[in-house]
C-alpha cells in the first residue's frame, strides 16, 4: 500500500511538473509578440508572423482531469494497476503534447529566427543600399564640389586671362599711341626738315635765279653795248658807204657832166666843121649809154643774187630748229632786225598762225646769231621778213 502511494505520488509529481512545464511554455509562447517585418525596398508592405497559440481551456480541462485522477487515486488495490497505466498513458500523452508544443515552439522560433535573419539581411541590404545611396550622394556632392572647384578655377583662370587680355590690350593701345606719337613726331621732324630743305632749295634757286638774272643782265648789257657798238659801227659803215656813194655819185655826176660837156663840145665842133662822124658819135653815145645801162643792170643783179644766197644761209641755220610737222597751208612771217655781224637785234610777228609763229619764234630765240651778211647786201637784209611755210622746210 505504501509502495503504491509512493508510485502514485511520483506519477502525480511528474505529471504536475510536466503540466507546469507545458503551461510555462504555453505562457511563454503566448507572451511572445507578433513580429512584423517591414520590407523597406518593397513599397513598405508588412509581413506578419503569428505564434502558434495553445488553447488554455483545453490545457485547464486536461489539468482538471488529472487532478480528478489524483483525487480518485485512493482506490482499491485492484484498480492501482489500471490507475498507474492510466497515469502513464496520460503522462505519455502529456509528454507527447509537450514535445509537440516544444517542437512547434522551436519551429516557430526557428521560423522567427529565419525571419529575423531575413529581416536582418534585408536591413543589412537596406543599410548597404542606404550606404551606397549615401556614398553616391557623397560622391555626387564631392563631384559637385570638384566641379564647383574646377569651375571656380576656370573662372579664376578666365578672369586672369581677361585681366591679362585687358592689360595686353591696354599695353598694345599704349604702344600704338606711343608709336603714333613717335610717328607724328618723326613726321613733324621730316616735314620740318623738308620745309628747311625746301627753303634752302628755294634760297638756292633764288640765288641761282639772281645769279642768272645778274648774268643775263650783264649779258644783256654786254649785248646791248655790243649792239650799240654794232649799230654805231653799222651807222659809221653806212655813213662811210653813204659818203663813198655820195662821192662816187658826185664823181659819176662830174664824169657824166664832163662827158656831156665833151659830147656838147664834140657836137659843137661837128656842127662847126660839118664832119659826118656824128652818126658815129651818136652811135658812140648810144654805146656809152648802152654801157651805162649794162653796168647798172650788172650792179643790181649781183646785189639781188647775194641777198638770195644770204636768205638761203639763214634758212639753213633756222631749219633744224623749226620743228613743226604737217604745216599744210599754215605759215608765219617774222620780222628780224640783223646787226652787221649777224646778231639778232630783235624780232616780232608780222602775221600768220599762232601755233606756227610760236614754233618759229622759238627757233629764232634759240639762234641769237645768224650768218654775217656781206657788206654789199647788208642794207638789203638788215630788216628781213622770214616766211615759215611748207617751202621753208624744203632744201
Amino acid at each position: 500500500m505504501k509502495h503504491n502511494r509512493t508510485g502514485l505520488t511520483k506519477a502525480l509529481i511528474i505529471s504536475v511538473i510536466l503540466h507546469s512545464l507545458l503551461i510555462g511554455l504555453l505562457l511563454v509562447g503566448s507572451l511572445l509578440p507578433s513580429s512584423h517585418l517591414s520590407a523597406g525596398g518593397s513599397g513598405g508592405e508588412l509581413e506578419q508572423f503569428e505564434a502558434v497559440m495553445v488553447d488554455t481551456r483545453q490545457v485547464a480541462a486536461e489539468y482538471g482531469r488529472l487532478r480528478e485522477q489524483k483525487q480518485g487515486s485512493i482506490k482499491p488495490i485492484s484498480q492501482e494497476q489500471e490507475t498507474e497505466n492510466e497515469e502513464q498513458k496520460v503522462s505519455k500523452e502529456t509528454v507527447e503534447k509537450t514535445l509537440l508544443v516544444k517542437q512547434k515552439i522551436e519551429q516557430q522560433q526557428k521560423s522567427e529566427q529565419e525571419k529575423a535573419e531575413q529581416q536582418k539581411a534585408l536591413q543589412k541590404q537596406r543599410q548597404e543600399q542606404e550606404r551606397k545611396k549615401e556614398e553616391l550622394r557623397l560622391q555626387e556632392i564631392a563631384k559637385q564640389e570638384k566641379l564647383k572647384k574646377q569651375q571656380e578655377v576656370e573662372r579664376k583662370k578666365q578672369e586672369e586671362a581677361d585681366r591679362k587680355k585687358l592689360e595686353e590690350t591696354a599695353r598694345l593701345k599704349a604702344q600704338a599711341e606711343a608709336k603714333k606719337v613717335e610717328a607724328a613726331k618723326k613726321e613733324a621732324e621730316q616735314e620740318k626738315k623738308l620745309a628747311q630743305e625746301i627753303q634752302l632749295e628755294q634760297e638756292k634757286l633764288a640765288k641761282l635765279q639772281a645769279e642768272k638774272e645778274a648774268k643775263e643782265k650783264a649779258e644783256r648789257e654786254i649785248k646791248e653795248k655790243a649792239d650799240q657798238e654794232a649799230r654805231a659801227k653799222a651807222e659809221r659803215t653806212a655813213k662811210e658807204k653813204a659818203e663813198k656813194a655820195a662821192k662816187a655819185k658826185a664823181a659819176e655826176a662830174a664824169a657824166k657832166e664832163a662827158t656831156a660837156r665833151e659830147r656838147a663840145e664834140a657836137l659843137r665842133q661837128f656842127q662847126e666843121i660839118g664832119d659826118v662822124g656824128g652818126g658815129t658819135s651818136r652811135g658812140g653815145n648810144q654805146k656809152v649809154a648802152g654801157s651805162q645801162g649794162s653796168g647798172g643792170t650788172k650792179g643790181i643783179g649781183a646785189g639781188q643774187g647775194n641777198a638770195n644766197i644770204y636768205a638761203s644761209q639763214v634758212r639753213a641755220v633756222l631749219r633744224p630748229k623749226f620743228n613743226y610737222q604737217n604745216l599744210g597751208t599754215k605759215h608765219c612771217k617774222i620780222r628780224v632786225n640783223i646787226a652787221p655781224d649777224g646778231n639778232v637785234l630783235k624780232y616780232d610777228k608780222v602775221s600768220g598762225d599762232v601755233d606756227v609763229c610760236a614754233v618759229a619764234m622759238g627757233a629764232i630765240a634759240q639762234t641769237p646769231k645768224l650768218p654775217k651778211p656781206a657788206d654789199n647786201v647788208y642794207e638789203q637784209v638788215k630788216v628781213s621778213i622770214i616766211t615759215f611755210d611748207a617751202s621753208f622746210r624744203r632744201q
